[in-house]
């Protein structure tokens, strides 16, 4: 199971770090998982899209590219 954005928020980078992300991942990661928090990304939302326009909103995030998405 993968950790809520509460979780990821309160590991801040120093915690993204200790589990081997790097410096940058630790970035992305803690900006996403604090857009999720405030709700400028909506999971929920995007769940009911079509593939093409989830993997676009997904790629507009700094860090997030086609593989990812």
């Amino acid at each position: 199971m993968f950790p809520n954005p509460d979780a990821i928020v309160s590991k801040g980078i120093h915690g993204l770090r200790q589990v081997n992300l790097s410096g940058k991942k630790s970035e992305y990661t803690l900006k996403i998982a604090s857009d999720i928090q405030q709700s400028f990304l909506d999971l929920e939302d995007l769940r009911c899209r079509p593939d093409r326009i989830i993997a676009g909103r997904l790629m507009s995030l700094k860090g997030v590219g086609h593989w990812t998405a």
